[in-house]
């Protein structure tokens, strides 16, 4: 089976660290980070398949577009 690396980035560390806990359950999603800003989802993101963004970070639209153009899969996470 084949996993697939994540990054999670919300607006509060500790909604992070509950969204990571919940994905890592699933078979082959394994979260490799958690950020709290949009310059911490670029730098983190270059290593991961894909990244959950809180479209409430500052910058979130402009980070999802960069890795976006580097071939990583970008969701937004919203209310």
């Amino acid at each position: 089976m084949s996993h697939s690396s994540v990054v999670i980035v919300h607006r509060d560390m500790m909604v992070a660290e509950g969204i990571a806990a919940a994905l890592a359950r699933y078979p082959g999603v394994v979260p490799i980070a958690i950020a709290t800003t949009a310059d911490g989802a670029e730098s983190a993101g270059d290593k991961a398949d894909a990244v959950a963004i809180d479209e409430h970070v500052e910058g979130a639209e402009a980070a999802a577009s960069a890795l976006r153009r580097r071939g990583v899969r970008v969701v937004f996470i919203g209310a």
